[in-house]
């Protein structure tokens, strides 16, 4: 191999790890971003009803069942996020493990219940919005309420978050 080829290759292998670590980076600084408490201001629930079912009735009644209230905070830590699930009258304290990785948050819910904490994350400075697959939160109303499966085809919830400062 000539003295040519093998700087192409010795640097093609650094811009290699350099476009690595960059990636690792921005990741690590959205992570960063995560961190901290953040209050829900708002939620948005998007519902796609059966032939026959009034959106904006099904819509209306789907806000009693999205696990999360408005003026909750949220705290996410290094691994764990602190939060309380809310339903209805019912409140629990929680401190769930989670994932975070390419704008995608997992929390691992109680193994009591049977459900999927999983969506997507955008920063809308200073603003988080997470939200919920379709699968989890469809698993969501098919623990709190599962007459709404006759009723939608699919739906999902938006949660809007600001820090707390």
């Amino acid at each position: 191999m000539s003295i040519y080829n093998n700087f192409r290759f010795i640097s093609y292998l650094i811009s290699l790890l350099l476009f690595i670590a960059c990636g690792n980076d921005d990741n690590d600084s959205k992570n960063e971003q995560l961190q901290g408490s953040w209050v829900i201001q708002n939620k948005t629930i998007t519902v796609w009803p059966r032939p026959g079912e009034d959106e904006a009735a099904l819509r209306d009644s789907l806000t009693d069942y999205t696990f999360f209230k408005e003026g909750s905070v949220v705290t996410f830590q290094d691994d764990s996020v602190r939060l309380t699930i809310d339903y209805m009258e019912w409140q629990r304290p929680a401190v769930l493990p989670y994932s975070y990785h390419k704008n995608y948050l997992k929390i691992t819910p109680p193994d009591q219940l049977p459900l999927l904490l999983e969506g997507s994350v955008e920063f809308q400075n200073p603003v988080l919005q997470f939200t919920l697959t379709t699968e989890s939160y469809m698993s969501i109303l098919q623990l709190l309420h599962p007459s709404f499966y006759d009723r939608i085809l699919s739906a999902n919830v938006s949660y809007f978050m600001q820090r707390q400062n």
